[in-house]
């Protein structure tokens, strides 16, 4: 009978030792699977802050006048913009964005030793001259600067490791005018005030991986926007005393085209 219990009880440890690995291989699925939902978590990130950076193309915007003969509109003079960006993700594909934006551009409108024109100039000639007197003077610019907050959608279709989207957006902006010397130490006038309006935008987000997970380390974005919200400035004695520009048309606050680069987390 003692044999009989102890063939028993051998039995027993014998079946506890075969099922210790499978315990063990449970424990080594589960962990598989919490990686795979930790790598699920981060490649959905819903909060997203960017840093943005562009250039602006504005081939045609208004000015009072421009240099006679070959003057060239060269479409960015000078100008940039940069902001700061965050976007949440509503469902894929499809994200709310808020964006706080600084954008400047500038036009030559006088240049020493030469002669201006426009309509505007015929204007204050009282219709006697189509050009101002030689510009003796210090090379005269037009700068507009705006600085605001959007709001607006993207909508975007993931295709392996890049996005490409369109977006709208809604903006309400502080701008000014200002007329001034090349290195910005005097002026001949200037006007401001707020204005809002819409814009849009398309682009393309490429996800940059990494790492012994092959991660999302950061995201790159190539973009382009488009419109402007329009101003109307009125600046007297404008140049010359008795010159006032009343811009009925409007001025664009940013230049209507502009072209960046954004590095997101």
């Amino acid at each position: 009978m003692i044999a009989g219990t102890t063939a028993i009880i051998f039995s027993m440890m014998q079946g506890c030792a075969m099922q210790t690995p499978l315990a063990s291989g449970a424990s080594q699925n589960a962990s598989d699977t919490l990686k795979t939902v930790q790598a699920g978590t981060a490649k959905a990130k819903k909060l997203r802050p960017s840093f943005t950076a562009h250039l602006p193309y504005a081939p045609h915007v208004a000015v009072p006048m421009h240099p006679s003969g070959s003057y060239d509109l060269d479409p960015n003079d000078g100008g940039y913009g940069f902001g700061v960006a965050i976007d949440y993700t509503i469902i894929p594909g499809l994200r709310l964005v808020l964006d706080g934006t600084y954008s400047t551009y500038k036009r030559l409108v006088a240049e020493n030793g030469g002669q201006s024109t426009s309509e505007w100039v015929f204007e204050m000639m009282d219709y006697s001259d189509h050009f101002t007197p030689v510009w003796t003077q210090e090379n005269a610019y037009m700068n507009m600067t705006s600085t605001g907050f959007k709001l607006g959608l993207k909508y975007g279709k993931d295709i392996k490791n890049f996005q490409p989207w369109i977006g709208f957006y809604y903006g309400y902006y502080s701008w000014q005018c200002n007329f001034l010397n090349k290195d910005k130490s005097s002026t001949w006038g200037n006007d401001e005030g707020y204005v809002g309006g819409i814009t849009y935008a398309v682009g393309v987000d490429f996800h940059i991986k990494g790492g012994l997970d092959n991660q999302e380390l950061f995201m790159i974005t190539l973009f382009g926007e488009g419109a402007s919200p329009v101003a109307n400035p009125e600046i007297n004695d404008l140049f010359y005393t008795g010159w006032t520009w009343s811009n009925a048309g409007g001025n664009h606050i940013m230049a209507p085209y502009r072209l960046g680069i954004a590095l997101s987390f």
